[in-house]
């Protein structure tokens, strides 16, 4: 009897160690990234501040494939001229437009989505503004620059906090995902994309989404965009937890390449243009010798002369 009980005990050990070792190996797989909705935010977002279009349609189609509403997308791309500008906003629309009627004409059918509640006309939203810009960030937010320019401030609180982050369709994470992607893709927005990795974690995304963010900006976007991302975020955690992947450039030599003709548009007369060498990505950069008979450049064209 006593070893029958022991046999009975040891394989109820065994079959509680199992159900237990399961659903940690299931935890396992889910490691708290970005969810498919949110990872599809950050091709869109990034392609739409670049101005790179064709991608962007790709992107936008991704999207509503991974389950995005067509309004959350929308909000996503409307979002983006406080950031980008109206132009680029605006073309990101029209492409999503189009995207939206050529999947109709294919039978598709997409989630239209929750439409955002419109701001009470009785509703201050410069207070409203403050209220939320105050919330993101963690802190009321002050500074010589607000100072000096009184109207950027009014603005940042009423447009961007009050009328656009007021808008209840879109959740604060989801923005901060499409804002991060989109300052990752331009150049010259070091401060704000750190400022903003900031405001991602007061509003809850932790370390590993932004983690899987950039990973996200390497695979869909580019090395050179998801690198520098990574060394910002870096300097905004503090503890050396991202590093950015050592990449080797090659830089080749390719004099053995004939020489193109000038653009047209830039010279009248006669011009060669050489490259005598260029590197592979993530460099951004190659050369360029151009040589010529008597020649000059258009009106508003900058002379070009032998440079690397």
């Amino acid at each position: 009897m006593t070893f029958k009980y022991h046999f009975i005990l040891i394989a109820l050990v065994i079959v509680m160690c199992c159900a237990v070792a399961i659903p940690s190996a299931q935890a396992g797989n889910n490691t708290g990234g970005l969810d498919a909705r949110q990872e599809a935010i950050v091709p869109i977002a990034a392609f739409a501040a670049s101005g790179e279009l064709d991608p962007l349609k790709q992107a936008l189609n991704d999207g509503l494939e991974a389950g995005l509403t067509v309004n959350e997308i929308k909000e996503v791309l409307v979002q983006l001229y406080a950031y980008a500008g109206f132009p680029r906003s605006l073309n990101a629309i029209g492409t999503f437009m189009t995207v939206v009627e050529e999947r109709k004409q294919k039978g598709l059918k997409d989630q239209i989505g929750t439409t955002a509640t419109p701001i009470p006309a009785n509703q201050n939203t410069l207070k409203q503004g403050t209220k939320i810009q105050t919330q993101v960030v963690g802190r009321p937010v002050t500074g010589k620059l607000f100072t000096f320019s009184p109207a950027i401030d009014l603005f940042l609180k009423m447009h961007l906090f009050g009328a656009i982050f007021g808008r209840d369709n879109l959740d604060f994470k989801s923005r901060e995902i499409a804002t991060l992607a989109a300052l990752a893709n331009m150049e010259g927005v070091i401060p704000q994309l750190k400022a903003h990795f900031g405001i991602s974690m007061n509003v809850g995304l932790s370390k590993t989404q932004l983690k899987n963010l950039i990973a996200v900006i390497e695979a869909k976007v580019g090395t050179y965009q998801a690198d520098r991302a990574a060394m910002v975020l870096t300097e905004v955690i503090g503890n050396g937890q991202i590093e950015p992947k050592v990449r080797k450039i090659s830089v080749t030599h390719t004099a053995k390449q004939p020489p193109r003709e000038g653009p047209a548009d830039w010279f009248t007369g006669s011009v060669k243009i050489a490259k005598p060498f260029k590197a592979d990505a993530p460099s951004h950069f190659s050369g360029r010798k151009s040589s010529s008979k008597p020649v000059r450049a258009r009106p508003g064209i900058p002379t070009i002369s032998d440079n690397c």
